[in-house]
């Protein structure tokens, strides 16, 4: 294989691809490529690409496998864009994931009465009372976690860090077997570590820092085998949804990295 020459050096990369967001970007910077007559594209048929680049827009909807390749004009080397998604039967990935988060929060021990919450206001002393003694969340079922605490529904926004670690695995299966009908723990995972929101400041008389400090230190308590079956989680929130901007870039911009720490796996 030739070596890359300065018209392409930037692109002798190899990249994985995890995200919408990420294949969008690839085919954005592949695009700009073409224009500037850096890359030209390999005919569908020829050395085994697969479809035409040119079919494919940034804003989808994308084929379920991507296998287009390039070549340098200045120095002849390949280049090549190979995605493919993998499916599997929606009621085989539930009953999986639902396996998974089981397993993956056993052992996770109850933070005690005292540690339910860390913030204050009618829903937190709501939220102490109804979930105080309740030391097992296996026995939490839909209808009690749907109107928690006392009919608010709103518990999953004022757990402590602690607390959220044990009782969100109650929330998972209920949402993974369908029977979560308020309440959306991909607000909670998600929305303060994505790019726009995890910088705003948080009022001293909070806590001070931004939400995306806070919220990072929250979900410090996660193991491996926790981060890993919370992204499984969301990849299937993601599918489900077709688009979710929110669960995208927390997933490129925290959850992702985070799961990398570990090993990429738990």
């Amino acid at each position: 294989m030739s070596t890359s020459c300065p018209r392409c050096a930037t692109l002798d990369l190899d990249i994985a691809i995890r995200t919408p967001g990420e294949f969008a970007k690839a085919l954005r910077v592949i695009r700009a490529n073409l224009t500037d007559g850096t890359l030209e594209a390999i005919p569908a048929g020829d050395e085994g690409a697969r479809g035409s680049f040119s079919d494919l827009s940034e804003a989808g909807p994308w084929p379920d496998r991507v296998d287009c390749r390039f070549v340098c004009a200045g120095c002849g080397r390949r280049y090549r864009l190979r995605v493919e998604r993998i499916r599997m039967p929606d009621a085989q990935q539930k009953a999986g994931l639902v396996v998974q988060v089981r397993h993956a929060f056993a052992d996770v021990v109850y933070p005690g009465d005292d540690r339910l919450t860390d913030s204050f206001g009618d829903e937190p002393d709501a939220l102490a009372r109804d979930f105080r003694g309740r030391d097992d969340w296996t026995t939490l079922d839909a209808d009690f976690l749907n109107q928690a605490p006392e009919g608010w529904g709103s518990a999953l926004s004022f757990f402590s860090g602690h607390a959220l670690r044990f009782y969100l695995p109650a929330y998972l299966v209920a949402d993974l077997e369908g029977t979560l009908l308020i309440g959306d723990p991909t607000t909670r995972l998600c929305a303060f570590v994505t790019p726009i929101m995890e910088g705003k400041r948080v009022a001293k008389f909070y806590g001070g820092g931004t939400l995306g400090e806070h919220a990072r230190r929250q979900f410090a308590v996660f193991d491996a085998a926790q981060v890993a079956v919370i992204v499984a989680y969301l990849w299937w929130k993601l599918d489900e949804a077709g688009y979710d901007p929110t669960v995208e870039q927390a997933l490129e911009n925290y959850w992702l990295p985070r799961e990398a720490d570990f090993g990429g796996h738990g």
